[in-house]
């Protein structure tokens, strides 16, 4: 597009694909927001890698940050009401979830480091 920045059609398709582009990076940031198996996980990474918004620590920021929100709001959709009732049901998404999430695992294995 540098090459042929004087030609209409090219900006149009440029720009085009930019939009395209940043809409597909915040599809793959809001399937990370939510409940996703490893494998999925995986692919939405290998996604953004490939698109190159972000270099690999601002990814594994990004991720971290993302995983972290949405583990936290599981944790703050606990109904506080009766303490027993809130105490289970907190050690049962931590039991769960932090087992499903295995930060350090899918860090580990998404990132190679």
């Amino acid at each position: 597009a540098v090459k042929y920045n004087d030609i209409p059609i090219i900006q149009m398709i440029k720009e085009d694909s930019d939009i395209c582009i940043k809409h597909m990076e915040d599809i793959l940031i809001k399937q990370l927001q939510g409940q996703i198996t490893l494998a999925q996980c995986l692919k939405s990474v290998g996604l953004l890698r490939r698109i190159g918004t972000y270099t690999d620590t601002q990814l594994k920021v990004k991720f971290l940050q993302v995983r972290t929100d949405w583990f936290r709001g599981i944790i703050d959709n606990i109904n506080k009401g009766e303490i027993q009732y809130f105490m289970c049901k907190m050690i049962d998404s931590y039991r769960v979830n932090l087992f499903d999430i295995k930060f350090l695992t899918e860090m580990t294995l998404v990132f190679k480091s």
